[in-house]
């Protein structure tokens, strides 16, 4: 297992295990590791994930300079911070876990009888989602598509919705996206399960990370723990755009036809139903599919690599909140 901070780093102290448990009597035990910051007082406990998929980076990054800087830092309650939730994607750089080959964000509540990913997914839900009051959970649109940077989350009914509204825009980001219901299998389904309030949040990805966005999901770190009422910040920036509907990626509309793909649309813009997103056309140079948009609203994810397969997905529209 690779250790990703040396133990010279100022946070080296505050570092912890998370075991998940071997399925077998053969099968070693396997250790994610985490940080577990304690302020100058009571109050909430905010958890954070990054690396959930093994080829989104801005939020490891982004937990990593936090690390450095929260130590010196006055606030009360408790921080825990997971750079690397699913270390073997990581390693792998696979958005999927390479030992089971299973998403580990469809994959909670997961159970201590199940694959690596599912017995990964019950040890982060069970020794770390349940005792939080709070979970950010930062993602990237991964390898192929690109993302406006936003902060999203589930208007589950009660305080814990609310809540979840409230801290979105709080958060700093230029967009915030609601979203009505929820797919099962996500940490943010879990967390509302047990009434906790959560968010998520993603940004361009493509492997190539910005330092504006790394700023960025640290500032919204210090701004939640400001809502929370764990600490000062400086105000953020307000949004611009607010998206309501499914945020459901698998539900995704697919090309039928393999090429190359030509967007004629870019993140955020405005479109009406039929609206062409693009054509894929073959090596030829021959257009073997016009792409439509199937709903109006603000285009959120885009296929960003060229090179298509059938069965790919192409976009995710959102409607605008009134």
């Amino acid at each position: 297992m690779t250790d990703l901070v040396t133990e010279t780093s100022p946070s080296a102290r505050f570092r912890r295990y998370l075991k998940v448990p071997g399925r077998t009597r053969v099968e070693p035990d396997y250790y994610i590791p985490y940080w577990r910051l304690e302020g100058q007082g009571p109050g909430p406990t905010l958890l954070v994930l990054g690396g959930v998929h093994g080829n989104e980076f801005e939020g490891p990054l982004a937990l990593y300079e936090l690390l450095q800087e929260l130590p010196e830092k006055e606030f009360v309650g408790t921080v825990i911070v997971v750079p690397w939730t699913n270390l073997p994607a990581v390693e792998a750089c696979r958005r999927e876990t390479p030992l089971d080959g299973k998403n580990l964000a469809r994959c909670f509540p997961g159970s201590p009888e199940g694959t690596f990913t599912e017995r990964l997914a019950y040890s982060v839900g069970q020794e770390l989602i349940r005792g939080a009051d709070f979970l950010l959970d930062l993602h990237s649109a991964g390898d192929a598509y690109t993302s406006p940077p936003l902060v999203g989350y589930y208007r589950a009914p009660g305080e814990a919705g609310e809540r979840a509204a409230a801290a979105a825009r709080r958060f700093g980001l230029p967009v915030v996206w609601e979203h009505p219901t929820i797919a099962p299998g996500r940490t943010l389904s879990l967390a509302a399960e047990w009434g906790i309030p959560a968010l998520y949040t993603e940004a361009p990805g493509g492997q190539r990370v910005r330092a504006e966005d790394v700023a960025a999901y640290k500032r919204g770190v210090y701004c939640l723990m400001d809502f929370l009422g764990m600490m000062a910040a400086e105000p953020p920036p307000a949004p611009q755009v607010f998206l309501r509907g499914d945020g459901d990626t698998d539900g995704m509309p697919t090309f039928r036809r393999g090429g190359l793909f030509r967007s004629f649309v870019q993140v955020l813009d405005r479109v009406e139903e039929g609206h062409v997103l693009g054509q894929v056309l073959s090596l030829d140079g021959d257009v073997v599919e016009t792409v439509r948009a199937q709903q109006a609203g603000r285009v959120v994810f885009l296929r960003a690599t060229p090179t298509v397969q059938s069965g790919d997905r192409v976009a995710l529209i959102a409607p605008e909140m009134d």
